[in-house]
């Protein structure tokens, strides 16, 4: 959460049309709301796990009691990401019928369902900052771009 927050202004507004693929302060909302949904389910927001896991209990729990701060968080930040895709050309397929909806979101390329895309196959992206894993994903071959404390790897 802390490196979705830090990155979050140094983030375009948005990378639709030809730069779609690329990391974008919608991206980041929608990464962040689904963290916080996670931790707010009942499988997570618990000091009883679900399963014992030992001393690694905090791994799978909270290990505190209920706590519906989770919940408000969760659904303050998919507002945010919600208001962000109203305001940047994303949204919800509903023209093309009730069945055919669906299928047209996986049919169409780039079609406005997409806040982010994998434009290209059989070559991945690694980035990783300060040391830490932020993402992998699929995309075009080619080079290793580094700074002092950052780098983004492509490999086939």
């Amino acid at each position: 959460m802390q490196d979705i927050d830090e990155a979050y202004p140094a983030l375009l507004d948005n990378a639709l049309q030809n730069l779609r693929g690329r990391v974008h302060k919608g991206v980041a909302l929608a990464l962040k709301s689904k963290v916080l949904l996670y931790a707010a389910s009942p499988l997570f927001n618990t000091n009883e796990p679900y399963m014992d896991f030992g001393t690694n209990n905090n791994l799978i729990c909270l290990n505190e009691p209920k706590n519906m701060v989770w919940w408000e968080r969760a659904a303050a930040v998919a507002d945010s990401c919600i208001r962000w895709a109203e305001t940047n050309g994303c949204y919800l397929i509903t023209d093309q019928g009730v069945d055919a909806n669906y299928q047209y979101s996986w049919e169409v390329y780039d079609n406005p369902e997409i806040i982010l895309a994998e434009k290209a196959a059989q070559v991945w992206v690694v980035g990783i900052v300060r040391g830490r894993v932020l993402f992998r994903a699929r995309l075009l071959p080619v080079v290793r771009v580094q700074t002092d404390d950052a780098f983004v790897e492509l490999c086939a």
